[in-house]
């Protein structure tokens, strides 16, 4: 998360909760959202939209190969408890819908 307002971290702070602060700095919201400890149990439909959500990201570093910080992000989402094992391997991506459902 390079930029956000107020009341955007007011929200994520509180289900997030103060027994469970944000430690990475700046917050990563894409993190946030595969944590099952953070943001990922207020997600309905969870595996839908983390499975999107994973898919662009890969697809998104395939097209700025030089950028390993992008493969290093895909890399820690999918070793995160609870993403599929079929999630850690993309080899073609099927696109998503414009819009999230």
């Amino acid at each position: 998360m390079l930029l956000s307002n107020q009341a955007g971290m007011h929200l994520i702070g509180f289900l997030c909760g103060p027994d469970r602060p944000l430690t990475n700095t700046p917050p990563n919201v894409l993190h946030m959202m595969f944590d099952p400890h953070l943001l990922r149990p207020y997600i309905v439909d969870w595996e839908s939209v983390a499975r999107v959500t994973l898919h662009r990201a890969y697809r998104e570093a395939l097209m700025s190969r030089h950028d390993q910080d992008a493969f290093a992000v895909v890399h820690a989402l999918c070793a995160y408890e609870g993403v599929p094992s079929d999630w850690r391997n993309p080899i073609h991506p099927q696109a998503d819908a414009p819009v999230l459902t």
